[in-house]
């Protein structure tokens, strides 16, 4: 149907610019047998004329995950200034895989809107709001945060069918009274509104995980509690990071220059420790004492290491940061430490490991960023228990077919949830992990009415929109450093293989570029596309305003530059010309670079004409989701629909806004 009335509006002189796939990550699953699940819909744009608006700024998106790896390859690590710099004490934003972490982590870093749009679904939940229940925590970049602590844009660990990773996220919070959907035992503990999401799948029947509504969940239902984490972290020494994991269980910090590390003589664990200081070439002071009857070794571990391990690990106590900053060897070897310190791995692989509440809420986190379920439960006074397992699924019946149960509970208070890219994210209640759904960003139509609407508004008489003028700002210094720039924002760091004739790229001239094109674009005005301002007003005489805009513009000729490297021929011809570039281009041909372009700009200095709001018009307005996000963007909205039930609903939305 889409197709057809794009043809139609096509042979009415209508312009279809583009079909853009809207891919739903969290389709709801279909009784079909004879073809594949739908998981997409087309969002068309289509115009009226060839120079229509468009702003493109409201479209951008985050850099894609293989921008960030593609820019953080191994080549960089072996420049000067690279990763080694770090154990030596310098600044660790100069390692170049922390540096592009750090970028991604800033968002700061935005691209064209890409043409097919990955969005998670969301349906109105009316007055039944899909969400969990106040003692359900989700685990952020900080720990695991309750709803009163969770805040707006915090990255949270969320789940998008496959892998884990870091996302900012936003909280809705309702007031509840009713009959929640409870699922309690064991190795589960869930309370959850009838309608919300949850993450399933059949316990006897594998397969792709679904979302289900809640009051959907039975006794044969299996939910994730733990899943493999998309990479793309820095480099740590797997040895240092073993030794902290000791520290933090075992050890104290004695002085600001030295760590006494405390270890009874059982299970092997001097030799695996006395092992872990010679492969790491650590000097240190080693003394032996009888305590509570038994024999213990005292070891005194200073310079390097020591100052390293109170760095990263200020408190003696979990740093979160490092869940973010560390690759898997890293919190693979610190999660060994933690374990050989305060744990007991059993013969068949379970893992037991005890402390207080805050270094065992740490291990709980450790384990979930690694991809391994963990449970913590209490013992007594401020002893807590952590119980690992590799399963990532746990199924609400147990093995013998006992234990927990699916069953409705009375529920008075908060109900909240977080809205999340990938649709889905860890949570934990009493201390037991389990991977649910969340209520969906409304992105569809923030999107669209972004890009084809002004900010700004229009012109009162005939409706043109106004257009952005941009500019480049200075350069921010603060995102220039995070991504590894020095003090002046600027990159010294030199490739030490050579590339010159390889028709490879120099890392470290890369990265200079991606520093210089740390500057954030800025809207300096507003123009009207129409003719009804004119320069001067015609009311007031006032003349227009005038600035300047200020754009990068790249000297780079990728043609021109592979002719000098005698590389054209190869890289060309694949099913085309071959290309050319003539001897005067070639002699002409100089640094690769950007220089910076001034044009002069202008735009209405008086309000005489103060544009209005535009206009969005939804032909189909279902639930009113179109005009309620009109109205949240300051847009006036028409809607048609023909279903009474349905324009109550949206009149007692919109009123609910005012």
């Amino acid at each position: 149907m889409p197709h057809r009335l794009a043809i139609a509006l096509q042979e009415r002189g209508w312009i279809v610019r583009q079909d853009n796939p809207w891919a739903r990550p969290n389709p709801m699953p279909e009784s079909v047998k004879n073809r594949s699940t739908r998981c997409h819909s087309y969002v068309f744009q289509i115009v009226k004329e060839p120079g229509y608006f468009y702003d493109q700024e409201n479209g951008r998106e985050p850099l894609s995950e293989a921008s960030y790896k593609r820019l953080g390859q191994s080549g960089f690590a072996g420049q000067k200034g690279g990763p080694k710099d770090y154990q030596h004490g310098t600044n660790p934003n100069r390692s170049s895989r922390r540096a592009l972490e750090n970028l991604k982590a800033s968002g700061s870093a935005r691209r064209n809107m890409l043409s097919v749009w990955r969005i998670p679904t969301q349906a109105f939940p009316g007055k039944h709001y899909a969400c969990v229940d106040d003692e359900t925590e989700v685990l952020t970049e900080d720990g695991w945060k309750r709803q009163s602590d969770a805040v707006d844009g915090m990255r949270i660990m969320a789940f998008d069918g496959e892998r884990m990773s870091w996302r900012p996220a936003t909280f809705s919070r309702y007031p509840f009274s009713g009959m929640l959907v409870s699922v309690e035992g064991r190795r589960l503990s869930m309370a959850l509104t009838p309608n919300h999401r949850v993450v399933r799948r059949p316990n006897f029947r594998k397969g792709a995980w679904r979302t289900v509504r809640a009051e959907a969940l039975t006794q044969t239902s299996e939910v994730p509690t733990a899943a493999p984490f998309d990479e793309l972290c820095g480099l740590e020494n797997p040895l240092l990071a073993e030794l902290a994991g000791w520290v933090l269980t075992d050890g104290s910090y004695t002085s600001r220059d030295l760590i006494t590390l405390y270890q009874s003589d059982g299970r092997g664990k001097l030799e695996k420790i006395e092992s872990m200081f010679r492969a790491a070439g650590l000097p240190v002071e080693k003394k032996r004492r009888k305590r509570n009857g038994g024999r213990e070794a005292e070891y005194k571990i200073r310079g390097e290491a020591c100052r390293w391990i109170q760095y990263t690990f200020p408190h003696k106590e979990g740093t979160y940061s490092v869940l973010r900053r560390w690759d898997r060897s890293a919190l693979e070897a610190l999660w060994r430490g933690m374990t050989e310190g305060d744990g007991n791995q059993r013969p068949d692989g379970r893992v037991t490991f005890v402390g207080n509440l805050v270094k065992v809420d740490f291990y709980q986190a450790l384990c979930a960023r690694l991809g391994k379920t963990c449970r913590v439960t209490h013992r007594t006074g401020n002893a807590w228990a952590a119980f690992v397992s590799s399963r990532t699924t746990t199924g609400v019946r147990s093995t013998n077919g006992r234990g927990t149960k699916v069953g409705r509970a009375t529920y008075s208070g908060v109900v909240w949830c977080p809205s999340v890219e990938g649709g889905m994210w860890l949570a934990r209640r009493r201390g037991k992990p389990f991977i649910t759904g969340n209520t969906f960003p409304l992105r569809i139509p923030q999107t669209c009415i972004g890009i084809g609407t002004s900010n700004k508004g229009v012109c009162p008489q005939c409706g043109a929109p106004f257009e952005r003028i941009t500019s480049a700002g200075e350069p921010d210094l603060e995102w220039q450093r995070s991504a590894g720039g020095d003090a002046n924002g600027g990159y010294s760091g030199e490739s030490v293989k050579a590339v010159e004739g390889t028709g490879a790229q120099d890392p470290s001239e890369v990265k200079r570029r991606v520093l210089a094109g740390m500057v954030p674009k800025i809207t300096i005005g507003w123009r009207p596309s129409c003719i009804h301002y004119p320069d001067p007003c015609d009311l007031c005489k006032k003349p227009w305003e005038h600035g300047r805009s200020r754009r990068r513009v790249s000297t780079m000729n990728i043609r021109v530059r592979d002719a000098k490297k005698g590389v054209l021929e190869q890289k060309s011809g694949l099913g085309g010309e071959v290309a050319t570039a003539t001897e005067e281009e070639v002699e002409a041909y100089g640094d690769e670079g950007y220089k910076w372009v001034e044009t002069d700009v202008s735009w209405p200095a008086c309000d005489c004409r103060k544009p209005v709001p535009g206009v969005v018009l939804d032909p189909f307005a279902g639930s009113g989701t179109t005009l309620v996000k009109a109205k949240q963007m300051g847009r006036r909205s028409i809607g048609i629909e023909l279903s009474p039930y349905y324009v109550d609903l949206v009149r007692q939305r919109l009123a609910e806004m005012t």
